[in-house]
Formats: structure tokens, sequence, C-alpha cells
């Protein structure tokens, strides 16, 4: 169910450009991810997301 919604999540934030930030709905699950040295597709999907959220938050400071 995880994957389903952060691909829900990404999806949104590309289609509206707005959604929540990852660190506030999944904090417990990115600090772990931060730990791993192995990465499953999940985590991969969760890191995405907060990239994405982090490059949309740099843009509108920019602009």
């Amino acid at each position: 169910m995880l994957s389903l919604d952060l691909i829900e999540r990404i999806l949104g934030l590309i289609r509206t450009g707005t959604g929540s930030f990852a660190e506030d709905i999944f904090d417990d699950y990115f600090k772990q991810v931060t730990l791993k040295q192995v990465y499953t597709f999940n985590d991969l999907l969760l890191i995405d997301y907060f990239a994405m959220q982090c490059q949309d938050l740099i843009y509108r400071r920019e602009h």
C-alpha cells in the first residue's frame, strides 16, 4: 500500500504542483530509509517524492 500511496502523491505533485511533504507523512519511515545501505522499490519512491518536493520548494523561492 505504501507504493500506491507514494505513486499517487508523485502523480498528484506532477499534475497539480502541490502535495504534502514526505517528512510530515512518512517521517519515521524516511528516517529508516536514510540509514539503509540497500534500498527497496518503496524506499526509492519515497526518496524520489522527497527530492521532487525539495526541487519544487527551491523553484518557488526563486520565482
